[in-house]
């Protein structure tokens, strides 16, 4: 059997809409998938695949890209609301918004329990989620349905289609990144030269997402700067520290009246700049200096922060 995306899958782009599609039907009649799908998700409980009612792009307030119901043994519902993601990025609040629909549908008995998912390539794996979120990549799907005993053209056509959708730059002229997209980021990152001479390093990817994540010179290791785009800068401590840790050390020290701890709903804890103003790729580079150079302002400001305090940091994630 053939499973290299070449032989099976030719597609040169693809859009979420695809994606969400393709997971619906594979819930949907592949009851050997689906009951992979929710183990992978942490869900415990004995539940009977496939799905009875899979539907996509469900609006309730914000949408649900997939919504699949399960029966349990005991014959009530089970819901599993999933996002899945390519290359957009991820909207604020979005996946803790999933959480409330889900609580929405307990409280209005549409289900018994629920669980919220992301499906995404692996290189999409969001930068910080709740705890209660669960991921499957694209590549974890690919693998899994390859251990099946199919031998027809189909099976072998949707490991390819999912392989091929993993992957992070599939030549297409058909979905190209916009000129203006490109002049704005330009604009943007010869100001960031500008402005803070080189102690951020230099990016040259051109991207319709706002959500970025800069780098400094003699960052360490256990951080992540993360430039929103929607009011609000970050630095979160990827290892080493627990929201806990993190509010303990920074009690003991002088700070910057505007830097806050971050989320505690956030799986990674962070400290942050809020009140900015928002900003979108490819908006009046005249607007550059008013928007978005205010988030690599506050993503200096948490930088010099922490290195001012840099041996207080390491000694938490030394000990950890």
């Amino acid at each position: 059997m053939n499973q290299d995306p070449e032989g099976y899958c030719k597609f040169r782009w693809f859009a979420e809409r695809d994606i969400d599609v393709w997971l619906a039907e594979e819930l949907g009649v592949n009851a050997v998938f689906a009951s992979w799908f929710l183990n992978r998700i942490g869900i415990l409980e004995p539940i009977l695949t496939p799905t009875f009612s899979t539907r996509v792009s469900v609006v309730n307030g914000r949408e649900t890209d997939v919504e699949a119901l399960f029966h349990t043994a005991d014959g009530k519902i089970y819901g599993v609301l999933i996002e899945d993601k390519i290359a957009a990025g991820f909207q604020e609040n979005q996946m803790e918004n999933y959480l409330k629909r889900g609580e929405s549908g307990i409280k209005y008995g549409k289900w018994i329990n629920f669980k919220v998912a992301i499906f995404a390539p692996s290189w999409r794996i969001p930068l910080d989620m709740p705890d209660e979120i669960s991921l499957v990549t694209f590549e974890e799907a690919a693998n899994f349905l390859n251990t099946q005993t199919f031998s027809d053209s189909r099976i072998a056509y949707r490991i390819a289609f999912l392989k091929r959708a993993a992957l992070k730059n599939i030549p297409s002229v058909g979905n190209p990144v916009p000129a203006h997209i490109v002049e704005w980021w330009t604009a943007v990152y010869e100001m960031v030269r500008d402005r803070f001479g080189g102690f951020f390093l230099d990016r040259s990817d051109y991207t319709l997402d706002k959500y970025i994540n800069p780098k400094c010179k003699d960052m360490s290791t256990y951080l992540r700067i993360d430039l929103k785009g929607a009011g609000e800068v970050a630095l979160a401590f990827i290892k080493g520290f627990g929201h806990q840790q993190l509010e303990v050390l920074v009690l003991g020290i002088e700070k910057p009246q505007d830097i806050e701890i971050g989320k505690k709903t956030l799986k990674n804890p962070s400290l942050c700049i809020r009140g900015l103003p928002k900003y979108e790729p490819g908006q009046s580079i005249d607007k550059i200096e008013s928007t978005i150079l205010l988030s690599y302002v506050a993503a200096y400001k948490l930088m010099i922060f922490q290195q001012q305090y840099l041996a207080l940091f390491d000694s938490v994630v030394s000990k950890s």
